[in-house]
């Protein structure tokens, strides 16, 4: 039998020194620092647009490299200066999408050819011009929603690269909103934060692809704000800094899980408090970039490498000695044994990389549970083993082939 504790401390205790930490790098040396459009392809992040620090949007493009941290200037953004872009990528394409310019709203989508170095306007988004939207991606589309124009939407798109089309996908539940941020685990997005013309906004919305749905989450559970930024890595989405609706403004930084549907606090970042930043992730690293102290009176260019917990899970899912899976990896079903001498009664849940629920079992008490695949897809799932008082006994990871 396969115990998982042994290999998963290992690692941690490998990398503890520099779990939840924040290191800073070379830092942006263009001249949008506020508001500005981001997206990443392969190990590289392309950022332009924004305002610069004499409170004017701007349209310059730059490229930072993870691999060698540096900057290099690209084309400018063909759709002229502007700021508050909604941004995504699809392969080895970028977009830009709506925003500000200073003669109103924009609705107008543009492509960027990171192999050409050029911009190609594509179809404008269907629905109302705006700025300060959300934009993301899940698999092979483009997402765009939410925003401010003449009113505050709650409107989202959905962008198929291939057809040079969008598809209506609904509205945001719980009304309109701007500036709100958002970050992506397998298929799903999740919404957090904004303003709605009255209030700031805790609440976070998650966007299912697969069966075009949105379902509420537990409450970001930092102070309510707008122009935070977020990231993911895993199945953790990260959401930091920001401004309050009393105009205070943020550096701490929060982690959502999305098996447990719970914050934490992780470590603030080390730099001054702001908003409007840029929030990305390369691989198993988050970043935080630029930023502005309250519109344009002072202004950020500094790059800032999150390093998460673990690069696997948290502690509080790490399995116990007392529980195995076997055989694991597996194809028809998996036997995990549980030490539960004293007969407990307990459940099994089985969730998915992306944090959906797949199965439930309860009112359980033997230590042996056999769990048939049940048709489920090749991939990663995680268990989690809780008592009736909802406490967490054991957790564990099963990969279905």
């Amino acid at each position: 039998m396969k115990k998982f504790m042994l290999v998963w401390c290992s690692v941690s205790n490998l990398i503890s020194m520099s779990q939840n930490s924040w290191f800073q790098k070379t830092d942006f040396l263009g001249l949008s620092t506020f508001s500005t459009g981001y997206f990443v392809i392969g190990s590289r992040v392309y950022l332009g647009t924004g305002y610069d620090s004499t409170g004017l949007p701007i349209n310059d493009f730059w490229m930072w490299d993870q691999s060698t941290d540096t900057w290099t200037q690209k084309a400018n953004f063909l759709g002229g200066s502007r700021y508050g872009v909604a941004s995504f990528s699809v392969s080895d394409k970028g977009y830009f999408c709506s925003g500000e310019d200073t003669g109103g709203f924009k609705k107008d989508l543009w492509e960027y050819d990171t192999t050409g170095n050029t911009w190609t306007q594509r179809t404008d988004l269907p629905g109302p011009s705006r700025r300060l939207a959300v934009g993301f991606t899940i698999g092979n589309k483009g997402y765009v929603g939410s925003g401010e124009g003449i009113s505050f939407w709650s409107d989202f798109y959905e962008y198929d690269p291939a057809g040079d089309s969008w598809t209506f996908i609904g509205n945001l539940p719980g009304g309109g909103r701007a500036a709100a941020t958002s970050f992506v685990i397998g298929t799903s997005a999740y919404i957090v934060a904004g303003f709605d013309g009255t209030n700031c906004i805790q609440t976070v919305y998650r966007y299912n692809s697969i069966n075009n749905s949105w379902q509420q989450r537990s409450n970001f559970i930092g102070a309510a704000r707008f122009g935070p930024c977020s990231f993911s890595i895993g199945r953790f989405g990260y959401v930091g800094t920001g401004q309050l609706c009393n105009t205070a403004l943020m550096n701490d930084f929060w982690v959502y899980d999305t098996l447990t549907n719970a914050w934490s606090v992780r470590a603030s970042l080390p730099s001054n408090t702001r908003y409007g930043s840029a929030g990305f992730s390369i691989g198993n690293k988050g970043y935080i970039c630029v930023g502005s102290s309250s519109f344009s009176s002072i202004q950020y260019y500094d790059l800032w490498e999150y390093t998460p917990d673990t690069l696997f899970s948290t502690p509080e899912l790490l399995e116990s000695p007392w529980v195995s899976a076997y055989p694991n990896p597996c194809t028809d079903f998996t036997k995990i044994t549980f030490y539960n001498p004293n007969r407990r009664r307990y459940s099994l849940t089985l969730f998915n990389s992306a944090g959906d629920e797949i199965i439930k079992i309860q009112n359980l008490s033997d230590e042996t549970i056999l769990l048939p695949r049940q048709n489920l897809p090749s991939g990663v799932y995680i268990f989690l083993i809780k008592g009736i008082d909802n406490s967490l006994f054991s957790s564990g990871k099963l990969i279905f082939q």
